[in-house]
């Protein structure tokens, strides 16, 4: 059969389709570009087909775009690029099925900011009823690229991108099984991402082709005083047949440095990745990490407990890139913790694991040394405090004895058990006395008997009324908890806290 002149598939004789493309603007192209950019010019061309009554096919494409000018942010300020004609085509005949294009953008100077050329074949594509997917590829692209900014435009936490890219690529082997020889490079980079505080210069990836159908990729970037090297292989279509596989490693990498976090990273971490899938798995030490907060971060804030997990199918609610990861995370001798009236060093390690449509759970076990709790005149010492990891990542076990000592060398503290969601609160001392006089030397580092009556009555009250618990209650004001329901056990009460933020 064949396509008509009036647009109908005829089953026998010649039949022939001719349209020209209504000249419409290019900035309808905004769906397909990244959010900020704008396009100018027009979009305009021809189209010529017909089929044999063999299948045989003629066909002929003609689009051009433009001349125009491309707009996008580059920090505060929008840069403007200018583009020649775009011209698009491709061609169907005996000759098989051949594609060209070439993209060429200046600056408003007239220097040239990128020049893209992308010739493709297959050559024995000839009939309707030809199977794309075997057929055999030839084609080359070539791409210099002088100004890197539009990175900016695809990701707004960069303020800054410089640096070159180069690609000159070989296409061969069949559409579904493409093999690319040849060489694409990005050189002299520097990224600046302020958000994290982070400048990473000297940034280098290379993807290098050869005949057995893969492609050899290396970089490296550096952070600080540290940097980071990438290593892997990967076929030019990633499947879970055959995945593309990247090592990321490094040493004193700065990944954080911010007011409120200068953090020190050595990854090792290998990624495995297919055209719709990562699974990251590997560890991360952490030889330093400083971290002093004044306000719990809005990304800290945990799930609401109204929101359900079920065991169901979800993935038309995914997006379009499924993320699984199992990495141990490594605390080295200088990671430390500040905020809220709290500091401590922390030791040991954990391991997070990520599945799609679960929350996020760890194994593992955080040490707290000299540590100290100070608010409302309270000064509190933390010795070998444990924080255990075994479920949910937001809502550890904790095992805490925070405690002051007094002048006549009384101890009274709290210990703190359950999980950071509902922690169970006991007030103690040494000697053992009333709740009122450990609460008393707790808040006041002295007896009932040497404290005025307004005090005296203070600490039996809050003895009573909140068991020992004025330090989880001050805590949780500070970091959005609040009591949902306390009982009382024996001499002992226990409070019971949970989120609500």
């Amino acid at each position: 059969g064949s396509v008509g002149g009036d647009g109908t598939w005829q089953r026998a004789g010649l039949g022939a389709a001719q349209a020209g493309l209504p000249a419409f603007p290019a900035a309808l192209l905004v769906p397909f570009v990244p959010e900020g950019v704008s396009v100018g010019g027009a979009i305009d061309g021809t189209l010529r087909a017909s089929a044999g009554v063999d299948g045989a096919l003629d066909a002929h494409l003609a689009v051009t775009v433009g001349p125009g000018e491309i707009s996008y942010p580059v920090g505060d300020e929008r840069r403007t690029v200018d583009y020649r004609p775009v011209v698009l085509r491709s061609t169907i005949d005996t000759a098989g099925w051949v594609a060209t294009t070439s993209i060429s953008l200046t600056l408003p100077s007239g220097e040239d900011f990128a020049t893209i050329d992308i010739e493709g074949a297959l050559p024995a594509y000839r009939r309707v009823t030809d199977v794309l997917a075997d057929q055999p590829l030839t084609g080359r692209l070539t791409a210099r690229i002088d100004d890197v900014s539009l990175i900016q435009a695809l990701d707004p936490s960069i303020t800054r991108a410089t640096g070159r890219a180069l690609a000159d690529l070989t296409f061969s082997g069949t559409v579904s099984q493409p093999i690319a020889t040849g060489e694409a490079r990005y050189q002299d980079g520097e990224i600046q991402v302020p958000d994290l505080g982070l400048t990473l210069e000297d940034v280098e990836l290379v993807a290098t082709g050869d005949r057995a159908g893969g492609l050899r990729v290396e970089g490296h970037a550096r952070s600080g005083s540290g940097t980071i090297v990438i290593t892997g292989s990967s076929p030019l279509v990633p499947s879970p047949a055959e995945p593309a596989t990247l090592t990321v490693t490094g040493e004193g990498f700065q990944a954080v440095s911010t007011p409120e976090a200068d953090v020190v990273v050595s990854p090792n971490l290998r990624l495995t990745m297919t055209r719709d899938s990562i699974d990251v798995t590997g560890d991360i030490v952490l030889p330093k990490a400083i971290i002093e907060l004044t306000e719990v971060p809005a990304n800290a804030v945990p799930v609401s407990n109204d929101v359900v997990f079920v065991d169901v199918d979800s993935t038309e609610h995914r997006g379009p890139l499924t993320v699984t990861s199992s990495v141990r995370v490594v605390l080295g001798d200088s990671v430390t913790f500040r905020g809220f009236g709290f500091r401590a060093d922390l030791a040991g390690s954990f391991r997070v694991e990520d599945r799609p449509d679960r929350p996020t759970t760890g194994s593992g076990t955080v040490t707290i040394s000299r540590g100290r709790y100070r608010a409302h005149g309270q000064d509190l010492r933390i010795d070998d405090g444990r924080v255990i990891f075994n479920g949910p990542v937001d809502d550890p076990g904790l095992d805490i004895r925070a405690y002051r000592e007094a002048r006549d060398r009384t101890i009274a503290g709290l210990d703190i058990r359950g999980t950071l969601k509902s922690p169970e609160v006991t007030i103690f001392s040494n000697p053992s006395m009333s709740q009122s006089e450990a609460m008393s030397y707790l808040v006041f580092g002295r007896p009932l008997n040497q404290g005025s009556s307004a005090e005296q009555n203070r600490m039996a009250d809050a003895a009573a009324a909140l068991g020992g618990d004025m330090l989880a209650q001050s805590l949780g004001a500070k970091i959005g908890l609040e009591r949902s329901e306390e009982r009382r056990v024996g001499k002992e009460c226990r409070s019971r806290w949970s989120p609500y933020h």
